[in-house]
């Protein structure tokens, strides 16, 4: 071969070279992207698979934004309100049996909650749809455990009760 003249394979690899040099990352870049895109694994930490993992679950945000207290609810005055009937029954720690009626979304779990907590009662919650005569059965057994060994009531909340079929009103009904 003659001095100064290249093999095909020097070609092609100085050829590659300068094409890598091209579409190089901008180092200039680098201080002002977060650091977690430059986070190296280290033997102690397994790996991941997914590049950008799940931040922590956070509650949805009809949670965030639900009262917390009776005194938050809005409206519903004249039943929540000071000296009004279901305040007074959540403050003396005596709740009854209640139809909570309305759309969906308007708050009937969430007042439910409010209602039981400001009682100092425990709060179970049942899906019609989705249970059936063995969880009412194991709901009212846990509430009567809970009642002997604590003192403590139990709020037993049945979402969509009118879903309920014959049999299982029937087994809902003596506790009612």
């Amino acid at each position: 071969m003659r001095e100064g003249a290249t093999s095909p394979d020097c070609r092609k690899h100085r050829a590659l070279d300068v094409q890598a040099k091209r579409y190089s990352f901008p180092h200039s870049l680098i201080p002002s992207l977060p650091s977690r895109f430059f986070k190296m694994s280290t033997p102690s930490a397994p790996p991941s698979d997914d590049l950008f993992p799940d931040p922590a679950p956070k509650a949805p945000l009809a949670d965030l934004m639900r009262p917390h207290r009776i005194e938050a609810v809005v409206g519903q005055q004249h039943l929540l309100g000071e000296g009004k009937p279901l305040r007074i029954a959540a403050e003396s720690g005596k709740l009854h049996s209640m139809i909570l009626w309305g759309p969906p979304g308007v708050g009937k779990t969430t007042l439910a909650r409010l209602l039981a907590r400001a009682s100092g009662a425990e709060f179970i919650a049942l899906s019609a749809v989705l249970s059936g005569v063995k969880d009412i059965r194991a709901a009212v057994e846990h509430a009567r455990a809970t009642l002997r060994d604590s003192g403590k009531q139990t709020v037993l909340f049945v979402d969509e009760a009118h879903r309920f079929n014959k049999a299982q009103q029937d087994a809902f009904l003596p506790f009612v």
